[in-house]
C-alpha cells in the first residue's frame, strides 16, 4: 500500500487476482461467522478486507497513471556493459520515484 502510494500507481499487480484474492478475504470472513470462532478470527479477515478495499482504491485513483520503466540495452552485453539502463527516472534506496 505504501509503496504504490510513493509511486502513484498500481503498476505490477494484477487486478484480477487481487479481485480474487478479495474475495478469497470475503469468504474467510464468512466461514468465521458461521462456525462462530473467537473474536481474533473475526478480526482478522475484517484487517484483511479494509486493506483490500484501501488497494483497491489505489487501483481506481491511480487507474491511469504508471511507473517509468527501465529501458533494456538492445547491443550485447559484456563484462563492461551494464544490462539494463536507466532512463530519465530512478528509484533509491528507500523506494522513492526520482524523475
Amino acid at each position: 500500500i505504501l509503496l504504490n502510494h510513493k509511486r502513484k500507481s498500481c503498476d505490477g499487480v494484477s487486478l484480477a487476482f487481487y479481485l480474487m484474492w478479495s474475495l478469497g478475504d470475503l469468504f474467510n470472513l464468512a466461514g468465521a461467522l458461521m462456525e462462530g470462532l473467537i473474536l481474533t478470527a473475526i478480526l482478522l479477515p475484517l484487517y484483511y478486507i479494509l486493506t483490500d478495499c484501501v488497494v483497491l482504491l489505489q487501483f481506481y485513483i491511480y487507474r491511469n497513471n504508471h511507473v517509468c520503466s527501465c529501458a533494456v540495452s538492445t547491443h550485447a552485453a559484456d563484462e563492461e556493459s551494464a544490462l539494463i539502463t536507466a532512463n530519465a527516472c530512478s528509484v533509491d534506496d528507500n523506494n522513492d520515484i526520482h524523475h
